[in-house]
């Protein structure tokens, strides 16, 4: 499939998945890295359906990794889907900036729908202003995982 065919498909796509309540969640996962970090210097957050899953690893060739899982709301869940901009989202180039030049720090978010997957990854707090509400939000459901217990 062309590109140009490749974009309006999936924007298609997932808003059906949203507006119909989709069997197989929309998941939609942000995270942060540093390739010259000491500690848990990758981090990630996914939200599906039921539940916030919170992973945080070491670099190296044998990353420690530390998972948290809680419960999500339904109404949380839709929370963040309706006010998640789809149609933005898609219409963005998948690598903005520079992202972990000069160890400044990359940042990403993600949607995956089905076997569908999209990612857009850029500077460290350099959040496109498109994406700007939708990743404040994300944030603070991550901040409330931070001092989570490994599983």
């Amino acid at each position: 499939m062309h590109k140009s065919y490749k974009t309006p498909v999936l924007l298609l796509l997932f808003t059906v998945a949203v507006i119909s309540g989709c069997k197989a969640p929309v998941l939609i996962s942000h995270g942060t890295s540093f390739g010259h970090c000491v500690g848990y210097c990758n981090k990630e957050l996914t939200i599906s359906g039921n539940n916030l899953t919170y992973v945080q690893r070491k670099n190296g060739d044998n990353p420690e990794e530390k998972k948290c899982t809680q419960p999500l709301s339904k109404e949380m869940y839709n929370s963040v889907l309706t006010s998640f901009d789809f149609k933005s989202f898609y219409l963005l180039d998948s690598v903005i900036g520079c992202p972990d030049c000069a160890d400044g720090g990359a940042e990403w978010l993600e949607v995956k729908a089905g076997r569908n997957v999209r990612r857009i990854t850029f500077e460290y707090n350099h959040v496109p202003d498109q994406l700007k509400a939708s990743v404040e939000q994300i944030r603070k459901l991550a901040a409330g995982m931070e001092d989570c217990k490994n599983e």
